[in-house]
């Protein structure tokens, strides 16, 4: 079954906007090329210049 990640995004998409989010983002690691290929293939844009931060409230986590 071939589409299947296209169409889990197309549904999330859909109830996204229906719940009045227009602006939607995902995280994609540096060395995953298929990932980045996959939502650029979307009309996702890529913004190298963002910076990520976390903080976790156990160190395991």
């Amino acid at each position: 079954m071939q589409g299947i990640a296209r169409r889990l995004v197309d549904k999330v998409e859909g109830w996204l906007h229906k719940l009045g989010i227009n602006i939607i983002a995902c995280l994609v690691e540096d060395w995953n090329m298929n990932s980045k290929k996959f939502f650029e293939s979307l009309g996702y844009n890529m913004f190298a210049d963002i910076v990520y931060f976390t903080k976790k409230r156990y160190p395991d986590v």
